[in-house]
């Protein structure tokens, strides 16, 4: 191949190589989430939900654990004895007294013993025990789940509600800066007083640290999302959707009557907890019970005066038995240790029953609050556009020299208030329902 040929090659190689390296440096694309993409990688990179499923997979190990409990165990066993100085042992002769030695300088034993648990108590109470364990993991995990995406939800909404409300703040210190720049105009043609130009300064100073705490608050917004859904902090990140939207999309409104709390995790974890109590109890008691076990041993031996094992002479031994340990008194600890746990296990189900008078309370709260917001979304709306025509009105007004700065101002003052409550009384509403989901646990 010519050179000039491989030249042009391998500058569009580097060209290619550059482009890359360039494209991996450049500044970090914008996500932009809808709340179901950020509830979805929520669920699969928020550390704590991770770090919450791995007890399933502790659970499941459990359970093999105590399954293991129900299976032959093998051990093998070997030893190697020195012997420097062998027994002496006397004996009559005919010839008298005679010394004897006895034993061998060096010495083998191997043996494998096989141990097959034909009744044991514990092992049953244990499996039935890590059963329940893998019952528990499970509601704990459907818990986080619920409680991770509601979190979420709520997260986007006060993003949405920060966002919103700095586009609005934005409008009214635009529309603030139009109005100055209007009657300075004015004053400049000697058309209004300087008690006019005074006001329409005042108004636009008092506003623009209204419109940074504004951008303040979405940063601390966009902070929490993405904090939740594990992202890097310079991460940029942009939400589609509006409140209004998102309230729309929500379930209605609950109807009346006590609420169904059977999903609730917390409350299901509480009555999990009592029964593996009483699985602890069992286990006590189960203690207390014979074991009965099959063995079976074999083993080896030999040995002589010279470490030469393969002219050892091997003696073989096969033994089977059964073995059964029978429990006979423990000092009353058994007894004492029943008493705590029964003691335990009534507080717990006063603590649940507390807990589910707490949620009760609390799911009749947030539903008495999504009415109460409801009906300050529709309240605020009118209020919207009422404000919006009175606005319209005063700049007409001061306009054609009927009206006032303070008639002005006063209207812009309440047109950003009403758009402002319409936002807060939108993310009460999506609060309030989240409040509620998470108490029913669904």
């Amino acid at each position: 191949m010519p050179k000039s040929s491989w030249m042009r090659i391998l500058t569009a190689f580097a060209l290619v190589a550059l482009g890359g390296v360039a494209r991996a440096q450049g500044p970090g694309d914008t996500l932009r989430l809808t709340v179901e993409a950020a509830i979805e990688r929520a669920m699969r990179e928020n550390l704590t939900y991770r770090a919450t499923q791995q007890k399933r997979e502790s659970a499941e190990a459990l359970r093999w654990e105590k399954i293991g409990g129900f299976l032959p165990t093998v051990v093998a066993n070997a030893s190697y004895n020195l012997q420097p100085v062998k027994n002496k042992v006397k004996i009559p002769t005919p010839r008298g007294l005679q010394e004897i030695e006895t034993g061998n300088k060096h010495s083998i034993q191997a043996g494998i013993t096989a141990t097959l648990p034909l009744f044991s108590m514990p092992t049953i109470v244990g499996y039935r025990m890590s059963r329940l364990e893998g019952t528990l993991a499970e509601e704990e995990i459907a818990g986080a789940r619920v409680a991770l995406r509601e979190d979420v939800r709520e997260a986007f909404a006060g993003l949405l509600l920060a966002q919103e409300s700095y586009r609005v703040m934005e409008v009214s210190v635009q529309s603030a800066r139009a109005t100055l720049e209007n009657v300075r105009r004015l004053r400049g043609q000697g058309m209004v007083a300087e008690y006019d130009l005074i006001r329409a300064q005042v108004q636009v100073s008092n506003l623009e640290p209204l419109l940074l705490q504004a951008r303040s608050g979405a940063k601390t917004s966009a902070m929490v999302l993405r904090s939740l859904l594990n992202l890097p902090e310079d991460q940029p990140i942009a939400v589609e959707g509006t409140l209004r939207g998102m309230a729309e999309s929500l379930p209605g409104e609950p109807l009346d009557g006590e609420p169904n709390l059977g999903q609730n995790a917390q409350l299901r974890m509480m009555r999990l907890q009592e029964e593996k109590l009483g699985s602890q109890s069992e286990m006590v008691k189960a203690t207390m019970y014979p074991t009965l076990s099959a063995v079976a041993t074999y083993g080896v031996q030999g040995g002589d005066d010279e470490l030469k094992i393969g002219d050892y002479d091997w003696q073989r031994s096969t033994v089977y038995g059964l073995r059964l340990n029978v429990p006979l008194f423990f000092g009353f600890t058994k007894i004492k240790k029943n008493q705590q746990l029964k003691i335990a296990r009534m507080q717990l189900s006063l603590q649940r029953e507390a807990a589910e008078r707490q949620v009760r309370v609390g799911a009749s709260v947030a539903r008495s609050q999504m009415q109460v917001a409801r009906q300050n979304m529709a309240s605020s709306q009118q209020a919207m556009e009422l404000a919006a025509r009175g606005l319209e009105i005063a700049r007409a007004r001061y306009g054609a020299g009927g009206g006032t700065i303070f008639e002005l101002t006063d209207a812009e003052t309440e047109h950003t208030k009403a758009a402002l409550n319409l936002n807060k009384a939108i993310h009460a509403y999506i609060k309030a329902s989240v409040d509620y989901t998470k108490a029913l646990g669904r």
